[in-house]
């Protein structure tokens, strides 16, 4: 019944019925579902994985604009860690507001001063993302897990599920899934975060998976704190974000 039911996704009052023979999302419905997490108590322990030139980069970009347009550029306090950007130069050639700052490669002194420095701000106006950053076993780090755990927003983009420190992994309560195409990757994610919770087993898991990154630069957004999925595109055709949101049926439905 769920298996039917895991096929219905719901875009405001409408309903698309994706058939057996017809699962993809619709390439007229480019989708963002940062609403969702910026309407959120808890912070936000993100992990986004995928393949490399699938939107990740992009979906963390809007989200950083998100987040700036909520606490304002005064009162917004965003740090990026970045790997090497010689092929591609995103986070370089982004036009942040104010408000962010951007490096390269994490290093624990670099954060350990940036909290230091803003010291009596509300850990709700922080946002750290890991893009790609962690040198050999450099993500398991005391001090980091104490970020993690103390309320801050934290967003993490590993090469793969294995990419940080286990400890990050049991703490993160939101996974954003790009397209990938490696069947040992996608089985670790669902028994990594026991995501039977949500799908009830992997051959839905992954047939949902899959119907939302067949579109391009789509992506499968699973809040592990209600156990609700959503479908989205962190890029339209022409390369403009949007921000409305598709959710899908969850196993409580």
């Amino acid at each position: 019944m769920f298996s039917q039911l895991a096929k219905i996704f719901n875009l405001g009052n409408h309903s698309i019925q994706l058939e057996e023979q017809e699962s993809h999302i619709p390439e007229d419905l480019p989708i963002m579902c940062l609403d969702h997490l910026l309407q959120r108590k808890e912070p936000l322990r993100a992990l986004v994985l995928g393949r490399r030139a699938t939107g990740k980069s992009s979906l963390v970009k809007e989200l950083i604009k998100c987040h700036i347009k909520e606490h304002g550029e005064d009162g917004s306090h965003v740090l990026v860690f970045h790997g090497p950007e010689q092929l591609q130069p995103f986070y370089a050639n982004a036009k942040f507001e104010k408000g962010v700052t951007i490096k390269d490669h994490y290093d624990r002194d670099i954060l350990e001063s940036y909290l230091q420095s803003n010291l009596n701000c509300p850990s709700k106006t922080f946002l750290f993302v890991f893009d790609n950053c962690f040198q050999y076993l450099s993500s398991r780090c005391e001090y980091l897990d104490q970020l993690v755990s103390g309320g801050y927003n934290c967003v993490f983009l590993p090469e793969h599920p294995l990419g940080i420190s286990k400890s990050i992994r049991k703490m993160c309560n939101t996974l954003v899934l790009f397209k990938e195409h490696v069947y040992v990757h996608k089985k670790r994610v669902f028994d990594l975060w026991n995501l039977e919770n949500v799908f009830y087993n992997f051959d839905i898991f992954q047939n949902m998976y899959s119907t939302a990154t067949d579109a391009e630069y789509g992506y499968m957004l699973v809040d592990l704190i209600q156990d609700r999925t959503f479908v989205g595109r962190s890029l339209s055709k022409n390369n403009s974000c949007v921000t409305d949101s598709l959710e899908t049926c969850s196993r409580s439905d």
